[in-house]
């Protein structure tokens, strides 16, 4: 019998160390989205400022006046639901062994439209491929094909027909 390597992870203390607060998940995702600085997604130019007040600003390009935000093209766009609540998400849904229901995910993050928006995210891609994903593979697979990112998974039949880029590093 086979055993299952260990795979390292990051525990909720660490989580939440790192991604605690509003602050904390902001500059996370700017990273992600921009790690060499700002750029317009319109015209390029990385000179901009900041507008708006409260906790979502605003990037304004200096060159064409073309606004977005950090959550902009993502699952979360338009979303009132602090980014804390977001990547917790993302991170229970990615440390569940055997997955995590909606129902679960709802009872642990105290929140009932969260499952609901994730769903749909993958709706279009789940209908082409003429099936539902559950809510976790969902938004997987929803972050992946936004992000243009490959997606290491044991369960590739599932997320075949999809679009996706797929690796199974498990395959003998």
């Amino acid at each position: 019998m086979s055993v299952n390597p260990i795979q390292p992870g990051m525990s909720l203390v660490e989580f939440l160390g790192r991604f605690g607060t509003e602050p904390q998940c902001a500059e996370a995702i700017r990273q992600a989205r921009w790690p060499e600085g700002f750029r317009c997604p319109r015209c390029g130019a990385a000179e901009h400022y900041v507008v708006g007040h409260g906790q979502r600003k605003l990037f304004q390009c200096n060159a064409c006046r073309h606004q977005t935000s950090l959550t902009a093209g993502s699952v979360m766009e338009h979303s009132k639901l602090p980014l804390t609540k977001w990547l917790l998400a993302i991170y229970l849904i990615s440390q569940a062994k055997t997955g995590l229901s909606a129902l679960a995910m709802k009872r642990q993050l105290g929140v009932s439209c969260l499952p609901h928006r994730v769903a749909a995210a993958s709706q279009d891609q789940q209908a082409s491929a003429g099936r539902t994903l559950p809510v976790a593979d969902g938004l997987m697979a929803a972050a992946a094909l936004q992000h243009d990112l490959t997606l290491i998974t044991r369960n590739t039949k599932d997320f075949a027909g999809l679009g996706l880029s797929l690796v199974n590093p498990w395959k003998e």
